[in-house]
């Protein structure tokens, strides 16, 4: 068996949860094979026809909400003008990066933590 029940419910958790973001991003897809199990596909080319990122096998939530979350604070950090690099991220960017993330996080409290390792990379 590639997954435990438990593992299955902490991934389908969150991709209930980031359902809407997952569908509408243009950066990452999420995929089930019948092989290795749920895989994030990471880095899709703006041309669609290829990926820069290794793809990801998901063995629990939290890796997949981890991504998710550096994701979205990547938004924030496009949206300001300023680089990926979170490490770089001011008081105004890291107050919306954590407003943008309040509604998935009170879905998935047991993954607040992610968020204060997002500025320390």
């Amino acid at each position: 068996m590639m997954y435990t029940q438990e593992q299955n419910r902490e991934v389908e958790k969150v991709m209930k949860a980031f359902a809407d973001y997952i569908r509408d991003t243009q950066h990452f897809d999420l995929l089930w094979s019948d092989k290795v199990g749920y895989v994030f596909l990471d880095g899709i080319s703006e041309e669609h026809d290829d990926f820069c990122m290794a793809p990801i096998i998901l063995r629990d939530g939290e890796t997949l909400c981890e991504e998710i979350i550096y994701h979205i604070a990547c938004d924030v950090m496009e949206e300001k003008g300023k680089s990926h690099d979170l490490r770089l991220c001011g008081p105004v960017e890291r107050e919306e990066i954590q407003k943008r993330l309040l509604p998935y996080l009170r879905q998935l409290p047991e993954y607040e933590h992610l968020v204060e390792g997002l500025f320390e990379k």
